[in-house]
């Protein structure tokens, strides 16, 4: 296929009515639960104030912890996440939380950080220290690396620093998520009744950093390995050109 390399994911924007409705329809969740955590910028006589977060809309939450080695190579704020929330998946699909556990793949951090398809393997940026605490529904992941939250655009293996520490970017989720994590296409994906089913990701063709996007994409759900192997082979195939470069790739019908 020859594409047009254009820009970043381009989005459709005033969904978020959409998303509430859709929402309020499904119905969904295993729960409610709510993760306490030690607010510092608080201090009380001196201690640290503990304040405590809803997690609305869980579609899914992880297995008992069954791999604790990972816990005690993590930075204390996902470990303070993880042993009371084993990981989860919010509003349908559009962020996950992976956990410290051995199956399913999908969900375990382990896997995604060093298994045979980690994802420091895949994505050039990606450093093995780094660690890969989450994704959101297309692919896109975050990592933790020395205190700080970075994003991987996925499409075009690019990285880079959000203004959050781990803690202010779920809370910034919670307030907005559709404008945090840029769901729009997971609103349009429902709004054509689709479904993302825990391990699935949303895959867009043809891909938005192409010029050809402009002109409308398709959405379907499939499995979250090869959506990722689909991305990591497209940041390799782009990696040696610039933005405007005109380029042929093969695409695979199945991973896409």
């Amino acid at each position: 296929m020859g594409v047009q390399l254009f820009a970043k994911r381009t989005l459709a924007t005033g969904r978020s009515v959409v998303y509430r409705k859709r929402m309020g329809k499904r119905g969904v969740g295993v729960g409610s639960p709510h993760l306490w955590y030690r607010d510092l910028s608080v201090r009380n006589g001196g201690a640290c104030r503990c304040r405590r977060m809803e997690l609305d809309q869980i579609t899914f939450q992880g297995p008992a912890i069954d791999d604790p080695e990972v816990l005690g190579r993590v930075p204390e704020a996902l470990r303070n996440l993880i042993v009371q929330v084993n990981g989860f998946i919010q509003f349908g699909g559009g962020f996950h939380i992976r956990g410290a556990c051995r199956e399913p793949l999908w969900h375990s951090l382990s896997y995604a950080w060093a298994g045979p398809t980690a994802l420091f393997r895949l994505f050039p940026a990606v450093k093995d220290t780094d660690v890969p605490f989450a994704q959101d529904g297309l692919g896109d992941q975050y990592f933790l690396r020395d205190g700080r939250v970075l994003r991987l655009q996925a499409e075009t293996g690019e990285i880079s620093e959000l203004p959050h520490s781990l803690l202010s970017l779920l809370e910034a989720i919670q307030r907005e998520p559709v404008e945090t994590l840029q769901l729009q296409p997971l609103l349009a994906f429902w709004e054509d009744g689709g479904e993302l089913e825990p391990g699935q990701l949303l895959s867009v063709y043809p891909p938005f950093c192409t010029k050809e996007s402009a002109a409308g994409v398709s959405y379907r759900a499939i499995p979250a390995a090869e959506r990722i192997g689909f991305l990591a082979d497209l940041a390799a195939q782009l990696a040696n050109h610039s933005g405007g470069a005109k380029v042929g790739f093969m695409v695979m019908e199945d991973a896409i």
